[in-house]
């Protein structure tokens, strides 16, 4: 199956536009604005354990809580800009992180 460049560029503006709608909700109805491991697991479609374990990759700062007090989270804001990396990208950037 051969893409256009054209429906790639299409695509990523609509997932650009539903990111910021997201961002809209959560801020004007209340909703919460932090994911945690467990939420991510649920929206990567893998266990939390991976997630710990080999699938680090898809964490935000490879793990590290935005926040120091309290269980690991992150503003949704930088999930979903970190989401907005293909997977591969994700574990590229993380074994750079790795060699340093």
């Amino acid at each position: 199956m051969q893409v256009k460049i054209e429906e790639l560029d299409a695509l990523r503006e609509e997932v650009n536009n539903l990111s910021k709608l997201v961002l809209h909700l959560t801020s004007t109805m209340g909703l919460k604005k932090t994911v945690s491991v467990k939420d991510i697991a649920e929206m990567e479609g893998v266990s939390v354990s991976s997630l710990r374990g080999n699938c680090r990759y898809l964490l935000p700062n490879y793990g590290q809580s935005q926040y120091p007090d309290g269980p690991t989270r992150w503003d949704i804001e930088v999930y979903l800009s970190w989401r907005s990396l293909s997977p591969t990208q994700r574990k590229s950037a993380l074994r750079s992180a790795l060699r340093k």
